[in-house]
């Protein structure tokens, strides 16, 4: 009988349920309404970093789950580096916008943190999904079932880029042209000193060090693993 690779099945079925939670938690904010989403105009959802890292992550689930299937019949599938690469990247995303959600924006929320955790996180199964469920589903299966990833740690500065360019979109689109509002309550000022690039400096440095922590974490349990396989 053929042996199954656990790790593999697990993460398909991870892959599975968070390709299925990000789609239903799209079609959940633009068919019941989305509560952050400007004059009720739901295209407005693409300007959110949250709603472009999800469908990011969502987007690299898919892919993760085709390799997952084709690897339960061919065990020597190798999944291409550059895969592995956007998959970490994607991760990171949405763990900024976890991070973001849970230690800045509920608890500063206008009428309260009690408040600010329900809207942001259980409002709706969008809010839940976006903001909380994929976020922590990538983050588990990017530690401890990706073991073909065989990232480097200089592969962690790709993990940078989305938070980076959305970062300077935002700036141009909230400081510069002032199309957006300040959805993120970003453009802080301190005693006349804005410190909005502070902050921008502050996350990439976060994204960077997920991603190495990430790789790191991974490259432990994938040791681990072999041991044992051994």
């Amino acid at each position: 009988m053929k042996k199954i690779n656990k790790p593999n099945l697990f993460d398909l079925i991870l892959n599975l349920v968070l390709f299925i939670f990000v789609v239903v938690g799209l079609i959940d904010q633009i068919v019941f309404g989305v509560p952050f989403s400007s004059n009720g105009n739901q295209i407005n959802l693409m300007r959110y970093f949250t709603t472009l890292s999800n469908l990011f992550l969502g987007l690299t689930a898919f892919y993760m789950l085709v390799f997952n299937i084709i690897k339960l019949f061919k065990k020597d599938a190798v999944l291409p580096k550059v895969l592995c690469v956007i998959r970490l990247t994607a991760v990171v995303s949405t763990t900024i916008t976890f991070l973001t959600v849970f230690c800045f924006l509920a608890p500063t929320y206008q009428t309260g943190a009690k408040d600010g955790f329900y809207f942001l996180v259980g409002s709706t199964f969008g809010m839940f999904s976006f903001h909380c469920f994929s976020p922590i589903l990538g983050i588990v299966g990017v530690i401890f079932f990706e073991h073909e990833s065989n990232l480097k740690k200089i592969d962690s500065l790709f993990a940078m880029l989305p938070t980076g360019l959305y970062g300077i979109v935002y700036c141009i689109n909230v400081l510069g042209t002032k199309v957006w509002e300040d959805f993120y309550h970003f453009n802080i000022v301190i005693n006349g000193f804005p410190i909005w690039w502070v902050i921008l400096i502050l996350m990439l440095v976060v994204s960077l060090g997920l991603g190495f922590g990430y790789i790191f974490l991974n490259a432990k349990i994938r040791d681990k693993f072999l041991k044992t396989k051994d």
